[in-house]
């Protein structure tokens, strides 16, 4: 880890695993969430100076679950699993170029 992108991942990570213990209905998505992301930090791209305009929104979308409540919770809840997997993609796919 070390970079600045890997960081905000963690913390990203961190938050995931907050809001499990915070919202138990909600808890086996949020743990799934936080392994991703701990997985992530670990990755090639997170690595990469370039990842922090991908890291960043995922970092605001996890501090800005942290106040939601109801259906903002639900809704910033898609969207993180959404960004995660974007990102999960992109770093597959820097992983291949990487190793080429």
């Amino acid at each position: 880890m070390g970079s600045k992108a890997a960081a905000q991942l963690s913390e990203a990570a961190a938050i995931a695993v907050e809001l499990g213990g915070r919202h138990p209905d909600l808890a086996d998505r949020f743990c799934s969430l936080a392994a991703q992301l701990n997985e992530l930090a670990n990755t090639q791209l997170a690595g990469s100076p370039i990842a922090l305009p991908l890291t960043a929104p995922i970092r605001r979308n996890a501090l800005n679950l942290k106040e939601a409540s109801g259906d903002g919770l639900c809704a910033g809840i898609r969207s993180l699993e959404e960004q995660v997997a974007n990102l999960h993609k992109r770093a597959g796919d820097w992983g291949r170029i990487a190793g080429d």
